[in-house]
């Protein structure tokens, strides 16, 4: 879990909290995320820190049931470099679940698991149809896709790309991918390597589409922080939370 950021865009509500820190009827984003992750069978989370990461940590320390290791970075090695870092620690080059921790999902992570394992694909990009899926803050990843799911543009940070699809921030590498990604040290994942694999040959990267009644929503400002706060109401998803 990506969550190293110093979370600028939403200061004026956070009061100078970290964005994973914030609650969401009375839970906190990070907590939700380790909700959404455990009840989606995921037994062992490696979570990157370093804006406040005494805090989250005080914040995690009475969180049950997943297996956590928390990995500071004094200073930031971007999401690419997250990933290295971790691998690295481990010695660990098998395959890899990436997701950016300051997003809330509702996503079925077992269908998306299936999915994986019925694909030739090195590495598998979520991605959610701004015409379909409810979605909330700076749509950053514009992506293109041929017929067959494979991704063969991917333009981050750019608001005059116009492509219906995006990045919902979980993403999958296999052993392959994985150490490519090492060899190349690369530093982030949008603006670096993936866009790297594309234009090669080598490693093949596919898109798993959202279903429709699923959604990716980013926190990234005031704004988007309320209206996620609304579709999670309207989902029913803070009614029926039982953590």
């Amino acid at each position: 879990m990506l969550a190293a950021g110093k979370s600028t865009r939403i200061r004026t509500i956070s009061q100078g909290k970290a964005k994973l820190l914030l609650p969401i009827a009375g839970r906190s984003i990070i907590k939700r995320n380790l909700d959404w992750l455990k009840d989606n069978a995921i037994a062992e989370v490696y979570i990157n820190l370093h804006f406040q990461a005494e805090e989250i940590k005080k914040e995690l320390s009475d969180y049950l049931g997943i297996t956590q290791h928390l990995i500071e970075e004094k200073t930031l090695l971007g999401t690419a470099g997250a990933l290295i870092n971790v691998c690295q620690q481990q010695r660990n080059t098998k395959p890899w679940l990436v997701i950016y921790g300051d997003n809330l999902f509702k996503m079925n992570l077992q269908t998306f698991f299936s999915h994986i394992q019925n694909t030739s694909a090195d590495i598998v990009l979520t991605l959610f149809d701004t015409t379909k899926n409810k979605y909330t803050g700076i749509v950053g990843g514009r992506v293109r896709c041929d017929s067959e799911k494979n991704i063969i543009e991917f333009k981050e940070g750019d608001e005059s790309y116009i492509s219906n699809y995006a990045n919902a921030g979980v993403c999958w590498l296999n052993d392959k991918a994985i150490k490519k990604l090492i060899s190349q040290n690369f530093f982030d994942l949008s603006k670096d390597f993936f866009p790297y694999v594309i234009s090669q040959s080598e490693l093949k990267i596919k898109a798993y589409l959202l279903p429709a009644n699923e959604f990716c929503l980013g926190l990234d400002t005031p704004e988007s922080y309320k209206e996620g706060v609304a579709i999670l109401q309207e989902q029913g998803v803070l009614q029926h939370d039982c953590h």
